[in-house]
């Protein structure tokens, strides 16, 4: 989840408050910061609408290749629980809060594998210029083994997928598109970024593309011809101009790309302990100690050492649990480096 620092709070209040002034809608307004052409907006992936009617009446509903449900946990809050088994019979199991607020599901085969992915859309409850959903996205190989991807951002969809028995069987997200027609989606991302001069901020709208290969994610290098990430001047006025030299101290860009294979790196989990109670996390992994992840980004655990294979949200309390028994059986895991040196890893995987 998104751990603002001191600078992003500055600026984004000070963005916040501009905004409130002028009575401009969060999202109509970053748009007029994302510079994707009119022609690649309309690409919009074709999804389908998911019933979620009676999930909060202990209803277990299908969701593509799985079925999900809600359980109690013992942070207070329902835990979404989606299960499935994959083509050689071994069960699944993803876990993550509910939001409370609104959640949207949609389904469609991201990266034209055959087997259909998994889309929630959440409610954050962010005011302003904070993001104000959580996309996790579940996808599935060829094997129907779940992996997950998730960011913290704007995002705009169809009504229809609002309805919890929705009247149309197909919506779109005006973020997930197919650039270059080969049935595959791709993942526009914006977030807010910000950099400091001589005791001044000044704050940037960063644009990111992602593309869905094999039931894992690649970001985009270009974009017509740009390098991605794009970064935006904030002005008074609409801007789509892209900076050809952005500033060196710029927030740090979180690469949330988890293919090719050979980006994983293998080491021994020797310290967990969980936060709290104004206590930091303590991290030590392969001997480096990590701190909590600031990006927008979702931390995840992938735990494939019992007969259910889990998938297990940061903000879930067996998220802890787990590690902290890793941890002290000092046992070396699979994880992802995060591209910000000394941050917690976006996927750790204990097989």
């Amino acid at each position: 989840m998104k751990r603002a620092t001191g600078k992003e709070i500055l600026s984004l209040a000070a963005l916040t408050s501009l905004l409130i002034g002028l009575s401009l809608p969060a999202f109509s307004y970053i748009e007029n910061y994302t510079p994707i052409s009119p022609k690649d907006k309309a690409k919009k992936f074709k999804l389908k609408t998911v019933v979620s009617e009676n999930l909060k009446k202990d209803a277990v509903l299908p969701i593509g290749p799985g079925k999900m449900h809600l359980a109690d946990s013992k942070a207070g809050e329902p835990q979404l629980i989606i299960e499935g088994k994959d083509k050689s019979g071994k069960a699944w199991r993803f876990q993550k809060p509910y939001a409370g607020l609104g959640t949207t599901f949609m389904v469609g085969d991201l990266d034209k594998n055959g087997n259909d992915d998994m889309v929630l859309m959440q409610a954050t409850g962010g005011c302003g210029l904070a993001p104000m959903n959580c996309m996790t996205i579940l996808t599935f190989d060829r094997d129907k083994k779940p992996f997950v991807f998730e960011f913290f951002g704007y995002f705009n969809w169809d009504d229809v997928a609002n309805d919890e028995k929705p009247k149309k069987a197909n919506c779109y997200c005006e973020d997930i598109v197919d650039l270059n027609g080969d049935g595959k989606a791709e993942i526009i991302l914006t977030e807010l970024s910000s950099s400091e001069n001589k005791g001044k901020y000044h704050s940037f709208w960063t644009t990111s593309m992602y593309t869905c290969k094999d039931a894992g994610w690649q970001r985009l290098a270009t974009y017509n011809n740009q390098k991605l990430p794009m970064q935006v001047r904030y002005t008074s006025k609409p801007n789509l101009k892209v900076l050809t030299n952005p500033p060196l101290n710029i927030t740090p860009f979180h690469d949330l790309s988890s293919y090719p294979e050979n980006k994983w790196k293998s080491g021994v989990l020797n310290l967990y302990k969980r936060g709290g109670d104004n206590l930091l996390m303590q991290m030590t992994l392969d001997g480096k100690k990590r701190t909590t992840a600031t990006g927008n980004g979702g931390v995840y655990l992938l735990d494939d050492r019992g007969a259910t294979s889990e998938v297990i949200s940061l903000d879930s309390p067996k998220f802890d649990d787990v590690l902290e028994e890793l941890a002290k059986a000092k046992t070396k895991i699979n994880y992802l480096p995060s591209s910000v040196p000394g941050e917690m890893p976006p996927y750790m995987w204990a097989k």
